[in-house]
Order: C-alpha cells, then sequence, then structure tokens
C-alpha cells in the first residue's frame, strides 16, 4: 500500500508547487518538487515511474533558472535527465520544452555551436509534430547566439521581426514553461545590438522598454 499512497502523493505535490509558483514563492515550490521526487526513489521501476520524474523534473527546471540563474549546473543537469527520459517514453512536446531549456542555458554558458544545434533539432521537431515553425522563444535564444557571435546587424534585424509578431499566449506559455518573458529578452538583447551599431538612444528607449514590460507583467525575474 505505501508505494501506492506515493504514487497518489506526488501529483498534489506537483500541483501544490504550480499555485506557489504563480505567486513567485519559488523556495516553496522547489521544496515540494523536491519532495516528490524523494518519493520516487522508493518506487518500482518502470514507465508510470519515469512519467512521474519527466513531469517533476519539468517543472523544477523554469524555478531553478529564476532561483539560481540560467547555467545553475543543478538545471542543467536535471535538462538532461529529462532529456534522457525523453528518449524513453517522452512526447514530443516534452521534448522541445527541454530543449527550450538547453539552449538557454547553453547561450549563457556561450556553448554557441550546441545552440544552432538544439535549434536544428527543434526546428525539425516543430515541423514533424505540428507542421510549424519553433516558437518565438526559440529563435530568440538563436539570434541571441548570433549575436554572441558577432553577427551584430544581422541579430538586429531578426530581433526586430521577433518583436513585430506579439504573441501573448505565446508569452505566457513560455512564461510559465520557461521562466522567462521571451519578449522582454528580446528588447534587451536587441538594445545591446543597437549599442554596439551605434545607437545609443534607441538602445536606451529599448532597454526601458525592456524594463516596463517585466513590470507590466509582474515578473520579478
Amino acid at each position: 500500500s505505501q508505494p501506492v499512497e506515493r504514487q497518489t502523493r506526488i501529483p498534489l505535490y506537483q500541483r501544490a508547487a504550480v499555485v506557489a509558483q504563480r505567486v513567485y514563492a519559488n523556495d516553496n515550490a522547489l521544496s515540494l518538487l523536491s519532495r516528490g521526487l524523494a518519493l520516487l526513489e522508493h518506487l518500482p521501476t518502470g514507465m508510470k515511474r519515469d512519467n512521474q520524474e519527466l513531469g517533476l523534473l519539468l517543472a523544477q527546471a523554469p524555478i531553478l533558472r529564476v532561483m539560481k540563474g540560467w547555467a545553475a549546473p543543478e538545471g542543467e543537469r536535471f535538462l538532461d535527465r529529462a532529456l534522457a527520459l525523453c528518449d524513453k517514453i517522452g512526447n514530443d512536446e516534452q521534448r522541445a520544452q527541454v530543449l527550450n531549456g538547453l539552449q538557454s542555458v547553453y547561450v549563457v554558458q556561450a556553448r554557441l555551436d550546441r545552440v544552432q544545434h538544439v535549434a536544428g533539432e527543434l526546428e525539425m521537431l516543430y515541423q514533424r509534430s505540428l507542421g510549424t515553425v519553433p516558437p518565438l522563444f526559440t529563435a530568440a535564444m538563436l539570434t541571441g547566439a548570433r549575436l554572441h557571435m558577432g553577427l551584430i546587424a544581422e541579430a538586429s534585424a531578426r530581433f526586430a521581426e521577433i518583436l513585430a509578431v506579439h504573441d501573448p499566449d505565446q508569452m505566457r506559455y513560455h512564461q510559465e514553461a520557461h521562466g522567462v518573458n521571451y519578449m522582454v529578452h528580446t528588447l534587451a538583447w536587441q538594445a545591446h545590438a543597437r549599442w554596439c551599431l551605434g545607437y545609443p538612444q534607441s538602445a536606451l528607449r529599448q532597454g526601458r522598454e525592456a524594463v516596463q514590460l517585466a513590470r507590466d507583467v509582474e515578473q520579478p525575474f
């Protein structure tokens, strides 16, 4: 009866963590998810256990990003484990979530070749699964890598294209799934590009727009 009880408690921890995360009680959310992962250690191996672990890891990754930074070793370790589980039992949506998370890690680590590799896999994944292009979050991460590679004018133009396609649904989804608002980040990144291209007033204006948008969506991170 104990394994059954543990399996029924794990989803409760995960749902409680979602509630805590929405009010930025990230310490509580992370603690609840950690309790769920601890319970998994006492369960027999199998697909059901792997599915529960994958769900907990996907929920934990954005919280770790917010609390400990983009390239926190724990976050990367959990995403690597989640990717391994996706190879076994994950669906395309879960794999895309993991790859988007890893892509942002690689940008901050300056592993820019990995950013481009992951972007290529994401493009194939979205075309195969949904018949569409990757979301704007993916495009922003790839463009940020191009900026860091010195392709400044190209990156600035691509940032402008991303900002022109304002999609509130994508913005909300990626804020929940990854802990970041891609519109805020794209504005801030383009401010860097505009500064490097010799447009300081434009850069300052966009930096201020990024700060204001972050305040408007009430996202401290």
